[in-house]
């Protein structure tokens, strides 16, 4: 995961005042593996600039 690049996209709307979080949507095919809960453990360490928001997609 690039956050460097994807913080520095946002950057217009952070400077505008227009962003108030990121929504991360994940979707139903991530399943309960240890590898996918290792990847979202590690999206709480990063340090965002904005609130983040996790989403995990139900199948319906």
């Amino acid at each position: 995961m690039n956050t460097r690049r994807f913080v520095y996209a946002l950057e217009p709307l952070l400077s505008a005042g227009k962003l108030g979080a990121v929504l991360l949507q994940f979707p139903y095919s991530l399943h309960n593996t240890q590898e996918n809960r290792c990847y979202l453990a590690r999206l709480n360490t990063l340090k965002f600039i904005v609130p983040v928001a996790v989403e995990l997609r139900y199948y319906t």
